[in-house]
């Protein structure tokens, strides 16, 4: 495969002007049934192909560039082939540099590293060069990334029923799902607080959920975090004990202390009484022989 780095440029130089010019006589130009919109998903940190490819050898390619329009609906450039070399940095904007690859012989320009500001319209220009024509794809690329697996902690020091379910590194942000076994009724639990924060710096969520409730059975409790991981943790939650059951704890250890009581006193009457009869008996008459 013949690879040509974005950022790479070795005798091709084109002023910005000329390029609109190289542009507008594309967009002028009579597409010839390879234009397509597609919608395409990437990850954060991974690389997705915007795929420019049209039924002819590569070597027959004049250009092939790459654009991305911003929020004002400006063109970006994102990458660039022409005559056999490829644009350099002073034409492929900054958020790009370096992180863009051409591969003729597929026609396919990658995304390398993707992040949360990659999403959004992208136009990709190939031509001919034996028959001047030009073709465009139009690509609408949705960014995704993966929240971490949920964690289940428990709030305060107390036991009251408060639980706090945390993810973070998720793109777009999601909801936190609690999930109940046996379920609960809507009137014996509620959220008391969630939150959502971007990062301004990666534009990754971190997401949480605290709930409370009160229930005198045991409960497996487990939260969920974008749904398609399925990624969950399991806190078991003992039961309170009853009047009831601290009356029968009661009891057992009264009737032990008792029956140690009892014990203890037999063991003594027994020792006494052994000591008394072993006093009583009386010591053999010794007579005196001399007389």
């Amino acid at each position: 495969m013949d690879h040509v780095n974005g950022n790479v440029i070795t005798s091709f130089h084109k002023t910005s002007s000329e390029w609109k010019v190289v542009l507008f006589i594309c967009f002028s130009l009579l597409n010839t049934g390879c234009s397509a919109l597609h919608k395409v998903k990437g990850l954060v940190g991974k690389s997705v192909e915007l795929s420019c490819h049209c039924k002819f050898p590569n070597d027959t390619i004049k250009f092939l560039y790459m654009q991305k329009y911003d929020s004002k609906n400006e063109e970006i450039m994102v990458a660039a082939y022409y005559s056999g070399e490829a644009n350099g940095d002073e034409y492929v904007n900054e958020a790009f540099r370096n992180r863009t690859r051409i591969d003729l012989y597929e026609q396919v320009v990658e995304l390398l590293d993707i992040r949360i500001s990659d999403e959004g319209k992208y136009k990709c220009f190939i031509q001919n060069k034996t028959t001047g024509s030009v073709y465009t794809f139009e690509f609408l690329v949705a960014v995704t990334a993966k929240f971490t697996r949920p964690v289940v902690l428990k709030s305060g020091d107390s036991n009251d029923g408060n639980y706090t379910c945390f993810s973070s590194g998720g793109y777009p942000a999601h909801n936190v799902k609690w999930h109940f076994n046996p379920d609960l009724n809507a009137s014996d639990w509620f959220i008391v607080e969630e939150k959502k924060y971007k990062d301004p710096q990666t534009g990754l969520f971190n997401v949480s959920s605290t709930i409370t409730f009160n229930s005198p059975l045991n409960v497996n409790i487990c939260c969920s975090v974008q749904n398609e991981t399925a990624l969950v943790i399991e806190t078991r939650i003992p039961t309170l004990d009853t009047p009831f059951d601290n009356m029968l704890v009661y009891a057992a250890v009264a009737a032990v202390a008792m029956i140690t009581v009892c014990v203890v006193i037999c063991i003594v009457w027994r020792m006494k009484k052994s000591c008394s009869l072993n006093i009583s008996v009386k010591q053999p008459r010794i007579e005196d022989t001399n007389q």
